[in-house]
């Protein structure tokens, strides 16, 4: 169905399938926005159901990108009215279904004693749930850690958590232990703040849409070996009538190397695949102080080296 909005054309887009669509196809939101000439924060919206009508021309291109029919994205749960055009209605007219209950002098006197019983068994149930102090059902929220797989001495690096709800009024308590092998650098996700106690990194927040993303940096303290890992340990919190304590799920640990923390395969360079990988996973979070300088001049270059001497990455032309 398309709608018009100050005469441009809408439709309704469904954001689950969108996500599914590009995450099969291996895509990015990065090339879905260069294919829309949008943001990715449009695309994340988008993903995220936060803007279901979008422009027809957007939604056609967005199609096109993922390389499906148009219908294919469209919200199906917006379907027009079933019509029929066979002999005795006229084209487009609306099929008049009959009921399914014709009247009969029985009618009546079979929906007593069918309501009746059900009444009964709403009210008992209603009893029951009120004498054993029934509680709400937790709305289901889970987070995720992502960090990378490894990480060169002495070097800062990001940990990003994400939060996925069902409920746009969920409120939450992170933390996150700093490992006792790093120390905080850099910049942390607005509304941090560190427990100087337990050492703990922590996050009071509501939810204001489907997902959200907090990260730090942390840095290797300097006598810390190549070969050895950093440990993680995190949890979330909500209030108990709404659920338990949750352990944050995702990666466990990271480990020293050689190589920049966004060469994944550990080859010597960053390639197009991996600086795609940072700009979605941790580029745009909030308050998260990378060296995108330094990234961007390994991947424009033919690679580069770890200088163990100076504790510095060189980048070769």
């Amino acid at each position: 169905m398309t709608f018009f909005s100050s005469g441009v054309p809408m439709v309704k887009i469904d954001g689950g399938k969108v996500r599914s669509l590009r995450e099969v196809k291996g895509l990015t939101q990065l090339y879905l926005a260069s294919s829309v000439e949008v943001t990715t924060d449009t695309i994340s919206r988008w993903e995220n159901k936060r803007y279901p009508q979008i422009k027809k021309e957007n939604a056609i291109k967005l199609a096109g990108a993922l390389e499906v029919p148009l219908e294919e994205i469209l919200d199906r749960h917006d379907e027009a009215p079933v019509y029929s055009s066979e002999p005795g209605t006229s084209d487009g007219a609306p099929i008049n279904v009959p009921p399914t209950l014709k009247e009969s002098p029985a009618a009546p006197l079979k929906t007593f004693w069918f309501v009746v019983p059900a009444l009964f068994i709403v009210a008992a149930l209603g009893l029951f749930l009120l004498r054993h102090n029934f509680e709400p059902t937790s709305a289901a929220i889970s987070a995720v850690r992502l960090a990378p797989l490894h990480t060169a001495p002495g070097q800062p690096f990001p940990v990003v958590v994400r939060i996925d709800t069902e409920t746009e009024a969920a409120s939450f308590i992170i933390k996150e232990m700093i490992p006792p092998q790093c120390i905080l650098v850099g910049g942390r996700s607005p509304g941090a703040v560190v427990d100087q106690k337990s050492g703990e990194l922590k996050w009071i927040t509501k939810t204001k849409s489907p997902v959200i993303m907090v990260g730090y940096m942390l840095q290797t303290v300097e006598d810390f070996k190549k070969g050895e890992t950093v440990k993680y340990s995190g949890s979330i919190t909500q209030r108990k009538e709404q659920g338990e304590v949750n352990t944050i799920g995702g990666l466990k640990e990271t480990s020293v190397s050689k190589y920049h923390w966004a060469d994944t395969d550990e080859n010597g360079m960053i390639d197009d695949e991996e600086i795609l990988a940072v700009y979605d996973d941790y580029n745009e979070i909030d308050g998260l102080t990378l060296n995108m300088e330094q990234i961007e001049d390994i991947w424009f270059g033919s690679g580069y080296e770890w200088d163990g001497a100076k504790q510095e990455f060189v980048v070769i032309n």
